[in-house]
């Protein structure tokens, strides 16, 4: 077959890529398919291949299948495939052996099939890289003994050969980038320096040296390992920003080898690339030049799915996304998993129209369809609202190597919008486990979340979204871990940027830091509980200005009133270095203490809070079905702000000072008119918040509270029905308790 595909060129005997590619592509097939019986003998099929195994087709067909000397190896396999022709040649060098005596497994076919082993580890689709470095290395040691029957010139190739495979394993680790760069050099500096045309073809009667006793063979051979290791090289420099060097190895390699489609692709894509580096030098010419390379390079071998999604990319940077679209799904009607043309046509379709090629894509046995998987997780999540679904989903796609492996794929930096080349870059495997984390949150996972967001971190160096830190301190706050949640909240709101996101972190440390200040009471941290007081009223301060014209604001004062109506628990000690306000000034207010004033002058601040709430609650009005809960609330929350104020006053003036006289709440309401008024206006609240909503037990517990101090027995009424409404109550149970 290779003989018959020989042509004659200006009376030069050549080989063309194609016809050799066809050879290639028919051993496979060969290898294969099942095999029937020979000829017109009938044999069990078992026995044909035991036959065909004694006179080492098997072998044979696994050298034409591989082609690696003169071919991309391995062209039109899959790893199971390749595995399996490489185990049948093994075993029919075992049964040739049984059946004419001949020695097995020869040092010259060990080189061989650990050649192409390696490739197609190291080479394919799933393969183990590990396992390719070691065959590689071991080829290289079997050529160094003296002992192997190896004409020097073939064995030159076969160890340029593997340098080149090392070369490629090695180029995408970024601390081994040097040694690929080295051993790509090595081995074009090895090609250099020989001549295959000015060499005699050697008498070896094996059929294992054809590619060296055929002439035209011999120099496709050359030309083609002289192709890659250009490549290679202009791969590492280009990884390394010297793109005036990789410029001139890829004009090179394509005029090595005219006819190699890696060759063409690869320079195309390098002049597609230089469109979009920042750190290239800007060029006039990219732009149509792109276009016409790729085109050239989709003309060459219209299989290959790359040039299409690549030029896809380039008429999404021109604008052009009727003709994107079209290139982006011929591609995937080639691949259905290509990573670089999902990703575009996710761009431009949306998540419901882009179903179909998603689960089109994930039918395929690719570790990169991770987009496809990412793509119907998102849509499970945000429009199906099926959160268990997408778990599986974010699940599988962190599980493919264009997720997961960064910078294992040359054209990685075509994933990114063309449109939008300023944007900084996030690695695509932070975002899905953000993406998984937020699944996990909804679906009340918080340890599962928990660990998918510290993933999310590490897999980001800490650069996670806005969102995705807002998330993630939810989480801590709803798991109790307080400090931990408004350290996150923090780091959000020290960047510098405002986004509506902002307003969100800076609601949640303020839950936080609430939460925090009930702990410090706790413990006795009395002057800490009033400094995260005071930093969560200034984080809710600044959204003022923000939310004043918005719905929202109702949440933030009433939190806001929260935060202030809690210094009612703190000792009025701490208070003594807080600015004095005259608005709190009157005849009573002179028989208070300096720090006394500035407490009450704090909690009083709350009671603004509440009531700027109760207004925006009812601005909505009856277009709003929850208006009468939203009123009631902020009604109850007023009372109780006003019943804390009261308290305060009372304890100044010397309630329960005992000695005999009467220092009773009772008895002090009815000395002070401004513990009084204080009083009536948290009853008139309390049964605001009553009359619209009447089964809040809160309110009527409040309400009772409030009554202790003027009608003993209507407030142990008011205890009785919060317990009728929610008899696990423990508050009114409490109240009644010491009332008696």
């Amino acid at each position: 077959d290779l003989e018959n595909t020989v042509c004659d060129v200006d009376g030069d005997k050549l080989f063309s890529t194609d016809s050799l590619a066809a050879v290639a592509r028919k051993a496979s097939l060969a290898a294969t398919k099942t095999h029937q019986p020979i000829g017109d003998l009938k044999v069990s099929s078992s026995l044909a291949l035991t036959s065909r195994a004694q006179f080492g087709v098997p072998y044979l067909q696994a050298l034409s299948a591989w082609s690696g000397m003169y071919l991309t190896p391995w062209p039109f396999c899959t790893i199971g495939q390749a595995r399996t022709i490489l185990r049948n040649a093994r075993d029919s060098i075992t049964a040739a052996g049984k059946a004419w005596g001949r020695p097995t497994n020869s040092k010259i076919e060990q080189i061989f099939l650990h050649t192409a082993e390696a490739d197609l580890e190291g080479g394919l689709v799933g393969g183990f890289v590990i396992e390719a470095e070691r065959l590689y290395k071991r080829v290289l040691d079997l050529l160094a003994e003296d002992d192997v029957s190896v004409e020097s010139y073939a064995a030159t190739m076969l160890k340029t050969h593997c340098l080149l495979g090392l070369g490629k394993l090695y180029l995408y680790d970024a601390e081994r980038l040097s040694e690929a760069e080295a051993f790509a050099r090595n081995a074009l500096d090895i090609l250099s320096s020989v001549d295959p045309t000015q060499r005699n073809c050697i008498d070896s009667q094996s059929i294992c040296f054809y590619p060296w006793n055929n002439s035209a063979l011999n120099k496709m051979s050359h030309s083609f390992h002289m192709c890659m290791s250009r490549q290679l090289v202009a791969e590492a420099c280009i990884r390394s920003s010297r793109y005036d060097d990789a410029k001139l190895f890829l004009s090179d390699a394509v005029k090595d080898l005219p006819g190699n489609f890696d060759a063409a692709f690869a320079l195309a894509s390098f002049h597609l690339r230089m469109m979009f580096d920042s750190d290239a030098d800007s060029c006039e010419n990219n732009d149509a030049l792109a276009r016409t390379l790729l085109l050239k390079a989709a003309k060459m071998d219209t299989t290959r799915s790359g040039p299409f999604a690549l030029l896809g990319v380039w008429y999404e940077s021109q604008n052009d996304e009727a003709r994107a679209k079209g290139c982006y799904q011929k591609a995937l009607a080639i691949d259905p998993s290509h990573p670089v043309a999902g990703r575009g046509l996710k761009r431009i379709l949306s998540l419901d129209e882009l179903q179909p090629f998603c689960e089109r894509a994930t039918k395929q046995n690719s570790p990169v369809n991770g987009w496809a998987w990412r793509c119907l997780g998102q849509k499970r999540s945000w429009v199906d609202g099926e959160d268990s679904s997408a778990v599986i989903c974010f699940q599988q796609a962190l599980r493919c190597r264009d997720i997961q492996g960064q910078g294992s794929d040359s054209h990685e930096m075509f994933y990114l919008d063309p449109r939008n080349t300023s944007i900084v870059p996030v690695r695509a495997s932070g975002e899905t486990w953000g993406e998984l984390a937020n699944c996990y949150r909804r679906l009340g996972k918080y340890s599962a979340a928990t660990r998918a967001y510290e993933e999310a971190s590490i897999a980001s160096d800490g650069c996670l979204s806005p969102s995705t830190c807002c998330a993630w301190a939810q989480v801590q706050l709803d798991l109790g871990l307080y400090d931990e949640a408004a350290e996150k909240c923090d780091v959000i709101l020290s960047s510098g940027t405002t986004s509506p996101i902002h307003q969100l972190v800076a609601y949640i440390e303020s839950e936080a830091l609430l939460a925090m200040a009930k702990q410090d009471v706790q413990e006795g941290k009395f002057g800490l509980c009033l400094s995260h007081l005071q930093k969560g009223i200034d984080r809710l301060n600044s959204l003022s200005v923000q939310f004043s014209s918005s719905e929202n604001f109702y949440c933030v004062t009433k939190l806001l009133g929260d935060l202030y109506t809690f210094a009612e628990s703190l000792p009025s000690y701490v208070f003594i270095l807080s600015s004095f306000s005259e608005e709190t000034h009157d005849d009573e207010s002179t028989f208070l203490s300096h720090e006394v004033q500035n407490q009450m002058s704090f909690i009083a601040k709350g009671e603004e809070a509440y009531m700027m709430a109760q207004k925006l609650a009812e601005i909505e009005g009856d277009s709003d079905e929850d208006y009468p809960y939203l009123v009631a609330s902020a009604s109850s929350d007023l009372g109780t702000n006003l019943l804390a104020q009261a308290r305060v006053c009372s304890a100044a003036l010397g309630e329960g000072s005992g000695g005999g006289t009467k220092t009773s709440m009772f008895d002090m309401a009815a000395r002070s008119g401004k513990i009084m008024d204080l009083i009536t206006r948290s009853i008139n609240s309390y049964t605001k918040a009553i009359d619209l909503n009447p089964h809040d037990a809160s309110a009527w517990n409040g309400l009772g509270t409030a009554l202790a101090t003027v009608d003993p027995l209507l407030s142990q009424h008011a205890f009785c029905r919060a317990l009728q409404i929610d008899k696990m109550l423990a508050d009114p149970l409490s109240n009644v308790g010491m009332m008696y």
